[in-house]
């Protein structure tokens, strides 16, 4: 699987959560977070937290995982065998009915649709 940076946005939300968590409700400043509870957890330097607080992390983590699923369901698609099909009525009137042939799993039109009246 190829690298992506899934990780990193996670450990940058955690510290981003931590950092607004103890700044609102213990009334901590950066510099004390950072030394108290940062450097000995990530370590990491003061600029690179500082850079973290900046990083729209949550969005940019949104991002891959929808891309993630995308691929996902592309290459289920590619792999259907088309074992489990059906018949669907596509239209009808009067005397006349449409129907084509579709797979359950993957949910691709098999046939071509066809016309049948009585």
């Amino acid at each position: 699987m190829a690298y992506n940076k899934k990780n990193y946005y996670t450990k940058i939300i955690e510290i981003q959560e931590l950092t607004y968590k103890l700044y609102h409700t213990e009334n901590m400043y950066y510099t004390e977070i950072y030394h108290q509870h940062i450097k000995p957890r990530y370590h990491i330097s003061y600029r690179t937290f500082n850079e973290y607080l900046g990083v729209p992390a949550k969005r940019e983590l949104k991002k891959i995982t929808t891309k993630e699923v995308a691929q996902n369901k592309s290459s289920l698609f590619g792999k259907c065998t088309h074992q489990n099909t059906y018949l669907k009525v596509i239209h009808t009137v009067v005397n006349c009915e449409t129907t084509a042939t579709f797979c359950f799993d993957c949910g691709l039109k098999l046939t071509k649709i066809k016309t049948d009246c009585t």
